[in-house]
């Protein structure tokens, strides 16, 4: 049998993926910081380049078993051209540089719990909403999880606006608006 998993009809995830789609405000100190779009560049040696000119959010569905069950998540990339060198060496630079920014639903589509990761898969941060109550960290060797603040209650036509770092896009902060 196939492995299914519950999923939306298309206009409900549709609805759902504008609703929840996060405003970023990115502090812009170059054009490395301006969020772009995809694309192949060169001919000899092809690449990937973000072209900043055509500014793009990307989204994606995927599941996660959360509280017994499996849940939707949503899962917006944001691509920068690069992340300049503060120093030399700086292990940190380089061409490419993402904030990946994810929604956990519950069955009613409303968030559970936003959480955002570096597309290199550094600075996993976590944005609990109201729904949830933070349980008593084990002592283990295992560095938890990192919750700088807790999401901000959304109003009827707010979203969520993610705060970002020039340079180092950096999520800074979390409001609504």
């Amino acid at each position: 049998a196939a492995f299914a998993l519950p999923a939306p009809a298309r206009p409900q995830l549709l609805e759902w993926a504008l609703r929840h789609a996060p405003s970023v405000e990115v502090d812009t100190a170059t054009d490395d910081d301006r969020i772009g779009s995809l694309r192949w560049a060169g001919t000899a040696a092809p690449s990937i380049a973000v072209d900043t000119g055509q500014p793009a959010a990307y989204v994606r569905t995927a599941y996660t078993h959360f509280a017994g069950r499996l849940r939707l998540q949503l899962v917006y990339t944001f691509w920068f051209p690069a992340r300049p060198a503060e120093r030399q060496p700086d292990l940190l630079a380089g061409r490419l540089d993402g904030l990946i920014w994810r929604v956990t639903l519950d069955e009613h589509g409303s968030p559970l719990v936003y959480d955002s990761i570096h597309a290199c898969g550094c600075y996993h941060l976590f944005f609990p909403t109201e729904a949830l109550a933070a349980r008593p960290q084990r002592a283990t060797l295992d560095e938890g999880l990192f919750a700088p603040q807790a999401a901000p209650p959304l109003s009827p036509g707010e979203r969520i606006v993610l705060r970002v770092a020039a340079r180092t896009h950096y999520l800074q902060r979390v409001s609504a608006q």
